[in-house]
């Protein structure tokens, strides 16, 4: 078997470095898709089976950086195209492979990461390339590092388009049954598709003890004080009861009503009696609150598909849910983690630094207090 293949684990980039005409110069990778900068989206989907994961991007470094993404710019190489960005993944690769993702596809379905992956880890081709719709995209690919000579030959010697380059490499082809409309943002009508219209979710997770509800309890505290509108679910194993015997809502619920709004001038309390014993779905839990809300914050959960942040007490001796977790984008722990994880390490009680992170990891960092978009 091939050396380069095997168990390795690929290096990740995500592609950040276009002009984003079509979308009025936005910086793409900062554009947020139901609350996320599709960098960090594309980088979560990288992590599945790649690790470390940088960005390429020419503009708003800082901005990236406090991400959590090493950032990775053109340099000698700009001016050259999106391949420019890739020849400088080679250059950085850390791994025999570099696994690639352009920002812009934030509803690529995560089979097609591994898909490239499993295809790549053959070892008998050095690239692979995916195809959507009939059509190849060439910047969806799986390449050997030791590629990056043949690049910058291929680059110095006028080549700018990525098919041809995957073309002339003879790469192999993992097809994806989604439809290609369904990939890029491109244009304003696009990124208005790709967005569901919920406000930003941020999971609290990590195993009991570690303070999940006390740096959720100062998150609130913070954010709140910012004029943001804040929601929190909270997710129990046990049968809470809030109702009480002899009330009228409780009346109505004993008489079989399957739902019971509860209504005061100051606040509203909606109960809904399920029958069965169901496993609730985060997705379904925050399309019951507020689309109006600047963002969700929810606890537990550890195996939902949204970006979490793991709070993780090393003296606890439990193991670091980072290691398996390819969605947790941080961890806030109060001591020194180790193995030192591929996401930042965020001192537990340091409340501003952690705000901070939050703020930029849900595109809330231009929001001004009265809840409108920062120029």
């Amino acid at each position: 078997m091939d050396p380069t293949s095997g168990t390795e684990r690929p290096a990740g980039l995500v592609l950040a470095g276009g002009r984003g005409r079509r979308l009025g110069g936005a910086d793409k990778g900062l554009v947020p898709v139901d609350g996320e900068p599709m960098a960090l989206r594309a980088a979560r989907l990288l992590r599945r089976v790649a690790g470390p994961v940088a960005v390429s991007a020419n503009r708003n470094p800082e901005r990236y950086a406090a991400l959590g993404l090493p950032v990775l710019e053109d340099g000698s190489h700009g001016g050259r195209g999106p391949l420019a960005g890739v020849l400088r993944g080679l250059e950085w690769c850390p791994a025999p492979w570099l696994l690639v993702l352009p920002c812009d596809t934030p509803r690529l379905p995560p089979a097609a990461v591994e898909a490239l992956w499993s295809r790549a880890r053959r070892g008998d081709v050095d690239a692979v390339v995916l195809e959507a719709g009939g059509r190849l995209h060439p910047l969806h690919c799986a390449l050997r590092a030791g590629l990056r000579g043949r690049l910058a030959a291929w680059l110095e010697g006028g080549g700018r388009a990525a098919t041809d380059w995957m073309r002339a490499l003879g790469a192999a082809v993992v097809r994806l049954g989604t439809p290609e409309a369904a990939l890029n943002v491109n244009t304003p009508d696009d990124l208005e598709r790709a967005r569901g219209g919920r406000p930003p979710v941020l999971v609290v997770t990590g195993w009991s003890g570690a303070g999940k509800t006390t740096l959720l309890e100062r998150l609130l505290a913070a954010l709140c004080a910012r004029g943001l509108r804040v929601g929190a679910v909270k997710h129990t194993h046990h049968d809470v009861e809030l109702d009480r015997p002899g009330k009228d809502s409780h009346r109505l619920r004993a008489a079989g009503a399957r739902q019971v709004l509860l209504a005061t001038p100051r606040r509203r309390f909606l109960v809904t009696e399920l029958g069965r014993p169901t496993e609730p779905g985060l997705e379904d839990l925050v399309g019951a609150l507020d689309r109006s809300l600047d963002l969700v914050l929810a606890e537990g959960f550890k195996g939902a598909p949204f970006p979490k942040l793991e709070v993780h007490r090393p003296a606890c001796g439990r193991p670091l849910l980072a290691a398996a977790d390819p969605d947790i984008i941080a961890v806030a722990a109060d001591g020194p983690v180790a193995p030192a994880p591929s996401v930042p390490v965020l001192d537990l009680n340091d409340t501003q630094a952690i705000v901070r992170f939050v703020l930029a990891a849900c595109a809330l960092d231009g929001i001004t207090t009265t809840g409108e978009t920062a120029p």
